[in-house]
């Protein structure tokens, strides 16, 4: 990225300390994750160390916001006004093409969580929540301690979230349907699983059938989506 000169400085993994230091102007050789050109020469200083404490963030400024401006992709919502959110950071995957493979896996409390939500719901009057997490269902106990809460406090939102074929099961998903999970996006890439292999995520396609079964049965809609283009494709794997 920093071949390109209208870029300045590239901040590596968690932001929040990185920029804030950057943008109250310490010099940038002291700023730890911090990637950028001193005249010609590209400089890498050393890693930031990476925290597991997500509670300690604030959350956004959402009073800064006019959420009438913003929606979730087509197809994904039931009720507006969205709002995304996440809950955990990193991803236990090994994919090939993705920023999040093979990093450590983090979130926020499920107090704090609920806190957000009810945030959201009652002050903004935010009705459908966009879970970005890379693969929301990756810590169990968590989404099942996340999603009782949810259930008995009976907070009024729907919302969708991202999943992969081999980290969806029934029980957890009969759950998640109770506590207002209308949708999953589920990253399938390929039909291809010589192409699965070759690209670290080698889940059978059955497995992807069985998948959008648990969905279907336990009242969730189904999106997912297809990469075209990996090393090795052909017409016939497309």
């Amino acid at each position: 990225m920093l071949r390109n000169p209208s870029i300045d400085a590239v901040c590596r993994g968690d932001g929040e300390e990185v920029m804030l230091e950057y943008v109250r102007g310490i010099d940038n050789s002291q700023i730890r994750g911090l990637s950028y050109r001193n005249n010609q020469i590209v400089c890498h200083n050393p890693p930031q160390e990476q925290t597991s404490d997500l509670d300690q963030y604030p959350f956004p400024a959402y009073h800064l916001v006019d959420f009438d401006n913003y929606f979730p992709p087509v197809a994904s919502y039931k009720d507006l006004p969205a709002m995304n959110v996440l809950m955990t950071r990193g991803c236990p995957g090994k994919c090939t093409f993705c920023n999040s493979a093979k990093t450590v896996l983090r979130g926020r409390s499920v107090i704090k969580m609920i806190e957000l939500i009810s945030m959201l719901r009652y002050t903004y009057g935010i009705r459908q929540i966009y879970f970005y997490d890379d693969t929301f269902t990756a810590n169990p106990k968590l989404v099942k301690e996340f999603c009782n809460e949810m259930i008995k406090r009976a907070i009024d939102v729907r919302w969708i979230c991202y999943v992969r074929g081999d980290m969806f099961k029934e029980p957890i998903a009969e759950l998640m349907s109770r506590a207002g999970c209308h949708q999953v996006f589920i990253g399938i890439e390929s039909g291809s699983e010589t192409i699965m292999k070759d690209i670290g995520k080698p889940i059978k396609r059955e497995r992807y059938k069985r998948v959008v079964d648990i969905a279907h049965k336990n009242d969730i809609e189904v999106r997912a989506s297809f990469i075209i283009g990996h090393p090795d494709e052909t017409e016939q794997t497309m």
